[in-house]
């Protein structure tokens, strides 16, 4: 998985009691979501790890 990092730019302005209560939504929403695909996270995280590393043998000490 293509993990990216996510920044915000531009965000509007907004009041500290907004923002607050929507980190509480977003919090919320992730436990959400975590017990609604658990089965699925795990699965595809067992996946990955059993990933070939192609380069793992590989010795990059290039003599020049």
């Amino acid at each position: 998985m293509n993990r990216r990092s996510f920044q915000l730019t531009n965000a509007p302005e907004i009041t500290d009691q907004a923002a607050s209560e929507m980190l509480a939504f977003l919090y919320e929403f992730i436990d959400a979501f975590e017990q609604a695909y658990a089965m699925q996270i795990d699965r595809y995280d067992r996946h990955c790890e059993q990933q070939t590393d192609l380069f793992e043998d590989f010795e990059d000490d290039i003599p020049f």
